[in-house]
Parts: C-alpha cells; sequence; structure tokens
C-alpha cells in the first residue's frame, strides 16, 4: 500500500512481487502448494495511476488512462535509478492493471492480479 513518493522504485517493486508469485507458484517442488497467488495494490496517491510519464516503468500503471493497455510480461527493465532493484526481470504470465475506485472513498484506487 504505498502512499506517498518513490513512485518509480514502488511501481519497480509491485513487478518484483508478480515475478516472486510466479516463482511460487511455479516451482517444482511445490507440486500444489500454491495453485493460485493474488498481487493486490491500494493507494490514494493518484501518481500512481495518472501523471506525464507514460513510457518506461510507469506505462504498465498508466496505460489505463490512455486506452492502450500494457501488459506486464516478458523482459522488463527497471529505471537505472533505482538502487537496490535487478536491472530487469522476466515475467513469464501475461497481466495489465485495471485500477478499481473503492466505493466508499472514491480518491483510493486498487487492483488485483491474479498470479
Amino acid at each position: 500500500m504505498p502512499l506517498k513518493g518513490a513512485y518509480p522504485k514502488q511501481m519497480s517493486q509491485a513487478i518484483v512481487d508478480i515475478a516472486f508469485l510466479e516463482s511460487l507458484k511455479n516451482t517444482s517442488e511445490n507440486t500444489s502448494r500454491y495453485s493460485k497467488c493474488f498481487f493486490i495494490m491500494m493507494t490514494n496517491d493518484s501518481v500512481f495511476w495518472k501523471g506525464r510519464k507514460k513510457d518506461g516503468i510507469y506505462k504498465y500503471f498508466r496505460s489505463q488512462e490512455n486506452e492502450n493497455q500494457e501488459y506486464i510480461t516478458g523482459k522488463i527493465e527497471f529505471p537505472k535509478f533505482c538502487k537496490g532493484m535487478p536491472n530487469k526481470i522476466e515475467i513469464k504470465g501475461n497481466y495489465t492493471i485495471n485500477w478499481q475506485k473503492l466505493k466508499k472513498d472514491q480518491s483510493w484506487k486498487y487492483f488485483i492480479l491474479e498470479v
């Protein structure tokens, strides 16, 4: 639940977390332990779903605004200034972020991905 600041790093971390969930689900030693995994992100900071930048890491989180849905899939490179992050990661699945408004508080949005 990111609240403020470090947007590219928090977006990158979300994608790293999705890759981690994929690895939990697809580990050969883990035959049926995790048949489904879910990634849930919730924030009231609109910079995550709208903003000037619509390329790089931002395109996965802001593509709904463009009507050109970007899939989180394949080799994804992270901004070089995000310290402590890998240079890139591979996502085997095919995921799209579809921000939804919380019914009680319109300033909060969330999305859920089934991995």
